[in-house]
């Protein structure tokens, strides 16, 4: 399986501790990332293409980390997919 998801298909587990803080440098001079990774959980439907529909998932695919990059630092290079507001996972299954 793939190391990487659609953005459109994590979703990010409420309350989810950091697991630890990183000072990172990102591949943009004089930009560091601090901070660490979330846990995340990608879909295992299409249901999360569109930006506003329901979520229609029916059960949760594999744990993710996403690496959170600040707004003003992304895209500056070359265009990429950017999620401002992960969705929350729902809360079957992450008990």
């Amino acid at each position: 399986m793939s190391t990487s998801a659609r953005t459109s298909a994590l979703r990010a587990v409420p309350a989810s501790p950091l697991a630890g803080t990183q000072h990172r440098p990102l591949p943009i001079p004089a930009v560091r990332l601090v901070g660490g990774p979330l846990t995340a959980w990608q879909q295992r439907n299409d249901a999360a293409d569109g930006l506003y529909g329901p979520d229609t998932a029916t059960e949760l695919g594999d744990e993710r980390t996403v690496t959170a990059i600040p707004l003003s630092t992304w895209g500056n290079r070359a265009p990429g997919p950017m999620r401002v507001w992960p969705p929350r996972a729902p809360r079957w299954g992450l008990q």
